[in-house]
């Protein structure tokens, strides 16, 4: 994406829904359960970004979550099993603040435009504004369970880097990010490094107006991996106003000591950006 000129202010706005269903083996008594928890998860992510230098960017995100989760059990012939519950996985609904972040970006190539080459590198803190506390995270603190909170709980720095090539009519994209926890919450608790990349390349649909993007992303923390193939359409429809719709499709997810079976995502943003 090229960024906005010096002295302009881009505000989005991002909504995202996804839902995932995750399985594993469980212990009652004496008796070999197996129990599914399905997660819906919707976001709106609030953005904004201050191009106060030719170079420079400040950056600004604050995720909106909200997670409902419903777990059932399974006996060996997959009977149900009523009444049975576990605290490290409780029916509820939780919705609330994720952690916010703030960023620096700086573009290292491609300041005087037209350029056949865009460079930029940021660097910056996710903020302890998730929450932590409430009936999912007051069970077993570890990786297991952090799907179910809304941050770490911790200041956790993070970088990424993006690599864009112009070719005719084609722009390439290549990124790579991660987000590396170094402390411990108030319960004791340190979050996975994410580690993630992605590869894209859009072009035009014979106007300037319209870009279809391809790309394929991969992530990995303590938890699991995952790659997924997206499709996102970007639409302009006047000055400085962008629209994008956008779906991703699992391709590979494994998730350490459980089997994770995410369905395609839906993806709908909407930036402006203005002169100051």
């Amino acid at each position: 994406m090229i960024r906005p000129t010096a002295g302009s202010l881009l505000l989005g706005a991002s909504l995202m829904h996804a839902s995932v269903q995750v399985q594993s083996d469980y212990q009652h008594g004496a008796a070999e359960l197996r129990r599914t928890t399905d997660y819906d998860l919707s976001s709106l992510q609030l953005s904004a970004s201050f191009s106060f230098a030719p170079r420079w960017t400040l950056e600004l995100a604050a995720p909106l979550r909200r997670i409902a989760t419903r777990t059932e059990f399974r006996d060996p012939g997959g009977g149900l099993v009523e009444g049975l519950a576990d605290p490290h996985f409780p029916d509820e609904t939780l919705l609330g603040l994720a952690d916010l972040s703030t960023a620096i970006r700086f573009r290292l190539l491609g300041t005087t435009l037209p350029s056949e080459w865009l460079l930029d590198v940021r660097a910056g803190l996710y903020w302890p504004t998730g929450q932590i506390a409430g009936a999912a995270s007051t069970a077993v603190q570890d990786a297991r369970h952090q799907p179910m909170f809304f941050g770490n709980g911790t200041v956790d720095p993070m970088a990424d880097a993006l690599l864009i090539r112009f070719v005719g009519a084609f722009r390439l994209a290549l990124m790579a990010s991660l987000r590396a926890p170094l402390l411990q919450n108030s319960n004791g608790f340190r979050g996975p490094t994410l580690v993630g990349g992605s590869f894209s390349v859009d072009r035009d649909l014979g106007t300037r107006k319209v870009r279809l993007s391809a790309a394929l992303s991969a992530s990995r923390d303590a938890v699991g991996s995952s790659s997924f193939a997206g499709l996102t359409l970007f639409w302009l429809p006047a000055l400085g106003w962008q629209v994008a719709v956008g779906s991703d499709l699992p391709l590979y997810v494994r998730g350490d000591e459980v089997e994770v079976s995410p369905a395609p995502s839906v993806r709908v943003s909407v930036s402006r950006a203005l002169s100051l």
